[in-house]
């Protein structure tokens, strides 16, 4: 607002007061009041602008203090003024006597004005004196207060002396009038000079703050904006405009309704003073960042606002400053919450004020729950203590603990954190779930556990091949220190036998497949050799380059020993020695494939022994193994080496002759095996004669495959035994019919046997004395369907060898004694039933127990059963045999020996045998008469029973003169066709109907 021209209204008033003194003195004692009147309130007015400002913050008093303006201020008249510091001393004042005094001693400083200071600033007035108390800050933050007193009376009292002695002039002195004019324009031309100089220099405290100056008076809605203001903005002051709506217009769209509201609240009381920031358009389009600031100045008497100033500061750079903290803060908080590190900050009683989504995804928890929780509900009991300690101790800690999840569980993580002082202290901690780290240290642990405790050796190379690392059993192997190993070569190891191909090839594998794998053979430190099995990989970096060779070995000394011996184990017989039938199939395979590439001729030959089951039978196991294995040492004596002698089982032997030229060769080498065979053999110090039957099949005559030529030589070798033995017998295509038959006998015997379609004849025995029927022997019979009878003698060895004859003596046995107790207790007989048992019967583990099922089951008392055994039967194992007998007899059981004198008896374990009776074959009762020997052997047989207490039964009595004899030499008891011929049991039951006599029982 612009002040009046005050000295050209003085030069025309003193023309009026020369042509009218009195009207003069009315007019201007009315205009002096009247101008003094406004000066004094625009001056007020201004006060309370600067002690605004300078409340407000826009005005800095350091940059107030730093212009010499200022001094001046405080030293304008009728304004007295003091700047007081924290202590209350005087630091500025008008009166430079009031300097580094206290303010207390200043009589017009009221005490209540200082303490204590006043938030905000205050203006008293009070008998026409304006006091201003200002509150200020420094950037250093020291507190000031500036108080600014102007009075009235001191303004006035001035000017109105000398309009009243003006006044008192006109009237007496109209000369002197003249002189009051000229001092009342002087001192009110001075008075106005004083209000501008006041007024520039609040104008130079506004620019010195760099804010500019607005002025709105509401009568007309007229703002006046300085030139700050407008500059700030680019505009000159005429362009700018001098109307509200040209101001509002300016203001950015977005801001308008809340600078508008925020008006209104001011003015309508509801707030101490305006303030907003807003953007105001440029006049280059640009938008700036401002802050308004304005108070209420004036209302008029009905107290409704007449005008309103204020000050625009340019907030741009401050604005700037903001978004780049809310810029930094959005991507400290955006780290934070992506980051998958665990983060929390607690305060210094350990409560946590903020979590990110990590942590709650580790740990389990809502952010709603953990911001409830504090450190120690977090860590595991027992290391609470611990962690706070190392989080409190030092402003930087990165340990290691476990944390509580919500279920209770324990997962390992690692703290970092950090202390800052903000806010009164914060602790800040990232969390990492280290449980794969943890896993991974365990592992790492448990490989090097297997690296140093491992019984492989493991050794480690770099690049170049050099050893870096080896563990404790690399020296247990090879016998080389660690120390001496490290920095050499692996050719160290090196034994020689491997050629240098066998390497290129060995590490052309490695480059290229990564892996090698094999056996080799190394040289120990002490410089024997052995061999490994070695296993080679290649480590990569991230480049893909090499970065060290881990080769794994084991010594497999004792492996290929125990390889070896699985393989002799199956490919040879451990009795004999000799090629198994394994290891005889595949070099027969083998050789038949050269024999067809190269268009040669082959031999194969099966040798059975003949008589070997009695040596074995008689003489007992290790003796029959002693004869195998001396066969086998006379069949290798006659074969080539690049022939085969193999031995496929039992007493069966087989040789692969190769490159034959000529059948006859063949048969000079199969006679010559027979001779071999021939000769006597010493066994337990007893000549034992053996013989065998081979069986020839030649390729490609015979069959061009390997089944073709082991089954025809096979059939060839039966086709010999049922031609005598001892004898050789080349394949020819009618032997297969007789093959075909034995195979179809033990088709229908196993089915015969499924069925029990056997049928038992009975052979009654005498007392030859009398001829009286004391009993019979149970003969098992097998009639054929389409009628006739299978002979014994085709099916029971077969049976023997198939092992049906288990089944089918359970049988036998069971009938026996069934029948035996019917006809007993039909005609009132003690006949008493003997049954014949194998060999193989009779070493059934369960042999006694069947014979107790029998009789039990049948009702048949002990004593009218007799088992027949041979003698051979007994010889295998004659002790178990002899526990065995002895038990047999202990149930009333007789025993006989069946075909005594055919096998290899020996008195010293006959003796011994706890049996009831001897049978003498038949074959030695068939010629006694005209035989002398056959006679000789069977007077021994009785003279030998006789004199152990024994019984003799005589087999085969077909004529009178056998009958005489043998009654005549005190044979007992006989059977034979001559007595009577075995009978089925239904014509045995006849007979014994029509004997018509009761039997008489030996006791």
């Amino acid at each position: 607002m612009r002040l009046p021209r005050l000295g050209l209204i003085a030069r025309i008033s003193l023309l009026v007061l020369f042509t009218q003194i009195t009207a003069f003195g009315a007019l201007g004692w009315f205009y002096v009041d009247h101008f003094i009147n406004q000066d004094e309130q625009h001056l007020h007015g201004r006060i309370r602008h600067l002690g605004q400002m300078l409340a407000s913050g826009d005005l800095a008093l350091n940059a107030i203090a730093r212009r010499p303006y200022m001094s001046d201020l405080l030293e304008a008249p009728y304004l007295n003024g003091v700047l007081l510091d924290e202590a209350r001393r005087v630091r500025v004042s008008s009166d430079p006597s009031q300097l580094g005094q206290p303010a207390t001693g200043l009589d017009w400083v009221s005490g209540d004005w200082l303490d204590p200071q006043p938030p905000a600033p205050r203006f008293l007035l009070q008998d026409e004196v304006l006091t201003a108390i200002l509150p200020l800050t420094t950037e250093d933050r020291s507190a000031y207060t500036l108080i600014l007193r102007l009075s009235k009376a001191e303004v006035l009292a001035e000017k109105r002396r000398i309009i009243l002695w003006a006044g008192l002039g006109s009237l007496l002195f109209i000369l002197l009038s003249g002189l009051a004019v000229v001092a009342v324009t002087y001192g009110f031309n001075r008075s106005a000079r004083e209000v501008r100089q006041i007024k520039r220099k609040l104008e130079q405290v506004l620019w010195s703050s760099g804010d500019g100056w607005w002025d709105w008076d509401l009568s007309n809605n007229r703002v006046y904006f300085d030139e700050r203001c407008t500059a700030m903005l680019g505009f000159g002051q005429q362009a700018f405009g001098q109307d509200l709506d040209s101001a509002y217009q300016r203001i950015h769209p977005d801001d308008l309704e809340q600078v508008k509201q925020a008006v209104r609240q001011h003015l309508h009381g509801h707030s101490e003073d305006f303030n907003s920031s807003l953007r105001m358009q440029c006049r280059d389009g640009s938008w700036l960042w401002v802050m308004a600031r304005g108070k209420l100045a004036e209302r008029d008497a009905q107290g409704q606002p007449l005008r309103m100033t204020g000050t625009l500061s340019d907030i741009s750079e401050r604005k700037r400053l903001e978004a780049s903290i809310q810029e930094s803060f959005e991507i400290y908080q955006a780290a934070i919450n992506t980051s998958a590190l665990g983060f929390w900050v607690a305060d210094l009683e350990g409560r946590l004020l903020e979590v990110n989504q990590a942590y709650c995804r580790q740990s389990g928890y809502s952010s709603e729950e953990l911001l409830q929780l504090s450190i120690a509900d977090l860590v595991a009991e027992g290391d609470v203590a611990r962690c706070l300690e190392l989080i409190r101790g030092e402003s930087y800690a990165q340990f290691r603990t476990e944390h509580r999840h919500r279920d209770g569980s324990l997962w390992p993580v690692e703290v970092m954190s950090t202390y800052s002082p903000v806010q009164g202290g914060r602790y800040f901690a990232f969390i990492e779930d280290i449980s794969a780290l943890v896993e991974q240290e365990r592992e790492l642990q448990l490989a090097h556990q297997v690296f140093h405790n491992i019984d492989q050796a493991v050794v480690v190379t770099d690049a170049r091949n050099r050893i870096i690392s080896v563990n404790p059993a690399t020296s247990q192997i090879t016998g080389y220190s660690v120390e001496e190993l490290q920095g050499q070569d692996p050719k160290i190891f090196s034994s020689g036998r491997q050629s240098p191909e066998f390497y290129r090839q060995m590490w052309h594998d490695i480059q290229h497949d990564g892996h090698w794998e094999g056996e080799i053979w190394d040289r120990h430190k002490s410089g024997r050799f052995f061999p490994k099995w070695l296993s080679i990989d290649v480590i990569h970096g991230q480049d893909g380059q090499v970065r060290q060779y881990v080769s794994i070995f084991k010594d497999i000394t004792e492996r290929k020993k125990s390889e070896e011996l699985i393989w002799r184990q199956a490919n040879f017989d451990a009795l004999t020695g000799l090629a198994n039938r394994n290891l005889f199939h595949s070099r027969l395979q083998q050789e038949l494939a050269h024999a067809v590439r190269n268009n040669k001729r082959l031999a194969v030959l099966f040798l059975d022994l003949d008589g070997f089951k009695h040596v074995n039978d008689s003489l007992g196991h290790a003796a029959g193994d002693e004869l195998l294995i001396e066969v086998g040492k006379r069949l290798q004596g006659r074969i080539r080496k690049t022939d085969t002698v193999a031995r496929l089982g039992g007493d069966e032997f087989t040789l692969l002759v190769l490159d034959v030229e000529r059948p006859e060769r063949v048969a000079s080498l199969a006679e010559q095996v027979l001779d071999a065979l021939r000769e006597p053999l010493l066994i337990n110090q007893s000549r034992i004669h053996i013989s065998g039957s081979i069986g020839i099949a030649l390729y490609p005559d015979d069959g061009d495959t390997m089944d073709a030529l082991t089954k025809h030589a096979d059939t060839a070798m039966y086709q010999a035994k049922a031609s005598g033995k001892n004898a050789f017998q080349f394949f020819m295509p009618e032997m297969n019919v007789s093959a075909g038959n034995r195979l179809a006998l033990i088709h229908d015997l196993h089915q015969a046997v499924a069925e029990q379609a056997f049928q038992l004849y009975y052979q009654p025995k005498f007392r030859l004395s009398d001829q009286t029927l004391v009993g019979m022997e149970a003969l098992v019979r097998w009639p054929r369907p389409e009628g006739g009878m299978v002979s014994p003698a085709d099916f029971i060895p077969c049976a023997e060898e198939t092992g049906l004859i288990l089944p089918l003596g359970r049988w036998v046995l069971g009938e026996a004694c069934r029948q035996t107790q019917i006809w007993n207790r039909q005609y009132g007989m003690g006949l008493k039933v003997a049954v014949n048992f194998s060999a193989k019967q009779f070493r059934n583990i369960n042999f006694l127990a069947e014979l107790g099922d029998a009789l039990e089951g049948q009702g048949l008392a002990a004593e009218f059963l007799e088992l027949e055994i041979t003698e051979s039967a007994l010889m295998g194992n004659v002790e178990e045999a002899i526990n065995l007998m002895h038990l047999i007899r202990d149930r009333g059981i007789t025993i006989a020996i069946d075909d005594f004198g055919t096998g290899y008896s020996s008195l010293n374990y006959l003796k011994s045998f706890p049996i009831n009776t001897l049978k003498i074959d038949q074959s030695f009762v068939r010629d006694l008469t005209v035989d002398s020997e056959d006679a000789a052997i069977v007077r021994s047989i009785i003279s030998l029973a006789e004199s152990l207490g024994l019984d003799v039964v005589a087999e085969g009595l077909e004529r009178a003169e056998h009958l005489k004899f043998l009654k005549a030499h005190g044979c007992e008891y006989g059977q034979g066709y001559y007595l009577g011929k075995p009978l089925p049991a239904e014509q045995f039951g006849e007979f014994l109907a029509n004997r018509g006599q009761r039997t008489e029982d030996r006791g």
